[in-house]
């Protein structure tokens, strides 16, 4: 990323030199301490925030992620992971001052908000709480050239999005300017599969993150299915006349649309059984918690088609034996 170029400063009540700032920016005087403000016109505040996380503390963090679910040990093996990668993305900021007018005098509130800057493939930055990670951590003006030295800096490639407007408000002061918040990136290669997980550099948190599902994780599902579809299918005729004058003995069109729907039941039972044989799963998770996913599997299988066709048909026979009856 291409910096700014830098102004040399000095503080105002000790003289002290102050470091290169090429942006506005509020920053502490590292001679005495003192509160600075630096503005530069036509230019937004634009500050970084250090990680609190480290490379070994990432590893940990990914690795406690996954405890309890049913991951393949060798993948959580102490050395399977790559060298972490620590990014710092940038955020917008934008703080609004608000006047509020009751009945019993005006009332100044702060409204604040935070969007992405940039985006980064396979990494939800929107799920990142930046306020939280941000709002009381101690900032620092933005340097390209110094936080390259340890990592990698994204430029901004996003606009910042509009601010809903609040009614009944009037709008006294807007502030806005950009954050770079850390990120770790943690990867693993298992079964020639790439995992990453992205990692809120401040709180550890879990942006987005992925892992390999053990094979029998889903087999006693698969079993009870497949057992359910088995004996469902192989029912004797018999049992299934028995079934069939049931169905008309409680409502004659009630009966025949039940009739019709029944085998998209049990084939909906088979597609449920034949998803966790024939399909590979992966976990998913971010901050919000932990989902299985299918890999590579269609839009719609082909258990799923027949049994959608049975329920259509069932919806079909139900709207015309309607329609037929208004008519009548």
């Amino acid at each position: 990323m291409t910096a700014a170029r830098a102004t040399a400063l000095s503080c105002p009540r000790c003289g002290g030199r102050l470091p290169g700032v090429s942006s506005s920016a509020l920053l502490d005087c590292p001679w005495c301490d003192s509160p600075l403000a630096v503005l530069a016109d036509e230019v937004s505040v634009r500050e970084a925030v250090r990680p609190v996380l480290g490379r070994e503390e990432a590893i940990a963090a990914t690795r406690s992620f996954w405890e309890g679910k049913k991951v393949p040990r060798s993948f959580l093996s102490d050395g399977s992971f790559e060298e972490p990668i620590l990014v710092f993305v940038p955020f917008h900021e934008r703080v609004q001052t608000l006047c509020l007018r009751p009945r019993e005098g005006p009332v100044f509130v702060d409204r604040s908000s935070s969007a992405p800057a940039v985006r980064i493939p396979g990494v939800s930055l929107e799920k990142m709480d930046a306020a939280s990670a941000s709002g009381t951590a101690p900032r620092e003006a933005f340097d390209a050239t110094a936080l390259q030295r340890r990592a990698l800096v994204f430029d901004t490639t996003e606009e910042a999005p509009p601010v809903a407007a609040t009614s009944g408000a009037t709008l006294v002061e807007e502030r806005a300017g950009l954050v770079w918040l850390p990120v770790w990136l943690v990867r693993r290669r298992y079964a020639r599969n790439l995992y990453e997980a992205a990692l809120d550099g401040r709180s550890g948190s879990v942006l987005q993150a992925r892992a390999p599902m053990e094979r029998s994780a889903l087999l006693p599902e698969a079993v009870f299915f497949t057992f359910v579809f088995a004996f469902v299918f192989g029912m004797p005729l018999a049992w299934w006349g028995k079934l069939v004058y049931f169905y008309f003995q409680m409502h004659p069109i009630g009966g025949l649309i039940l009739t019709v729907g029944t085998p998209g039941v049990i084939f909906w039972v088979l597609a449920f059984a034949w998803d966790r044989i024939r399909f590979r799963y992966e976990w998913t998770g971010d901050r919000l918690g932990v989902r299985r996913e299918p890999v590579n599997r269609p839009g719609k299988t082909l258990p799923e088609k027949v049994s959608d066709g049975f329920f259509d048909a069932a919806r079909w026979l139900n709207f015309t034996l309607e329609k037929t009856e208004k008519r009548s």
